[in-house]
């Protein structure tokens, strides 16, 4: 019962600000500034009739202009946006036009910049921290699609590199510092992103459904959910080794999300290199994920009205720093698990035995990651 209740309020708490904005008629009142005045008298002095029938009508007792391109869905929206788009010059059409193009390829863009599905998976399961996990990926909802049944070997983000940055490790009490900060950047970044979306729900419209104002959250939703999947593909592949269920596991994970993990806490597990069926169909659900995601922003952002060139360029910069923002975290989080899973110099040799010098070393061996070594002493042969 609290699995099930847990599960339905992080639903919920993903679906409601579609459910709320779905009841709300918040269009046509706001707009972004270079052609907002411009909008707002055409609506007074020429769309005025439509936009009251839009306030007041019930949508189930509005009439369909069915040659216009109106619809059952968007027989209230679409009288208006249609008016506004017929008394608008062509000078602002082809600003518009412009800005269509920009956003149609936002999504594409902040998928370069932004976070992987691998990297976001490992930082859950290998780096304990699902949390800042999930942080980050809703700060930065775009994804880039990886391809159908490709194998995630998240080893290859912790295991140790010569060309690889290496510092000292700090103090405690500045790793608690740097968490606090860390948690304040991912949800400054996920109020940025979530601002954007209710404001381009409202102050702009989307020419594949007018009426709906949430298909930006829609699109947001979509992305932190293939994040879950990936986390949970690798999960799939994980096996605890201490003596502990899977619950208590996640338990005493989950109580450590505030304070910074060091040697002497990381708790065992392995990581399979074997797929089961399971991850392997959780893999193919993440890539399909990722492949819808990109194709549905690409046409939502691409059919966006009532916005100029100008104004584009500050939503997309504004995406972009959300971004980054989350980008820096993630890679700072696992720059420092490299550190702590002991990715220094002589811990992966080329020879045919790693010697084991401390107790909380984590070595590669029959495509298993340890997180923690119990072996005190000798060589583990590879």
């Amino acid at each position: 019962m609290p699995s099930f209740f847990l599960f339905f309020v992080l639903v919920t708490f993903l679906c409601w600000p579609c459910l709320a904005v779905y009841v709300a008629k918040d269009q046509f009142k706001s707009w972004y500034p270079e052609f907002g005045p411009t909008f707002e008298a055409i609506v007074e002095g020429n769309c005025s009739a439509e936009y009251e029938r839009y306030l007041t009508i019930p949508r189930e007792n509005a009439t369909i202009d069915w040659f216009t391109g109106g619809g059952n869905t968007n027989r209230l929206a679409q009288p208006v946006a249609n008016c506004i788009l017929g008394n608008t010059s062509e000078f602002i059409m082809s600003n518009m036009a412009a800005a269509a193009v920009v956003l149609g390829l936002m999504p594409t863009i902040l998928a370069t910049i932004g976070n992987s599905v691998e990297e976001t998976s490992t930082l859950c399961v290998i780096g304990q921290r699902p949390l800042i996990a999930l942080l980050v990926a809703a700060g930065s909802p775009a994804i880039h699609p990886i391809r159908s049944f490709e194998y995630m070997n998240p080893m290859k983000l912790v295991k140790s590199r010569r060309y690889r940055l290496r510092t000292k490790r700090s103090s405690v009490p500045l790793r608690r510092v740097a968490l606090a900060i860390e948690f304040l950047a991912a949800i400054a970044a996920i109020i940025n992103t979530y601002t954007l979306c209710n404001q381009l729900g409202v102050m702009v419209v989307s020419m594949l459904a007018p009426q709906l104002t949430y298909l930006e959250f829609l699109w947001s939703i979509i992305g932190i959910s293939s994040h879950v999947s990936a986390a949970a593909s690798v999960w799939a592949r994980t096996r605890i080794t201490r003596g502990m269920t899977r619950r208590e596991y996640i338990k005493q994970v989950l109580l450590r999300q505030f304070t910074p993990i060091g040697d002497k806490d990381w708790t065992k597990a392995v990581i399979d290199e074997d797929e089961t069926y399971f991850s392997m169909a959780l893999s193919y659900f993440t890539s399909l994920l990722g492949t819808c995601h990109l194709i549905y922003g690409s046409m939502l952002f691409s059919s966006l009205v009532f916005i100029s060139a100008t104004d584009s360029l500050k939503i997309m910069a504004r995406y972009m720093a959300s971004a980054m923002v989350s980008r820096f975290i993630l890679m700072y989080e696992l720059f420092w698990l490299r550190d702590i899973l002991g990715e220094r110099k002589g811990l992966f040799p080329r020879n045919d035995s790693i010697e084991l010098t401390q107790p909380t070393e984590v070595l590669e061996h029959g495509g298993k990651i340890y997180h923690r070594s119990t072996a005190s002493s000798g060589a583990f042969e590879t």
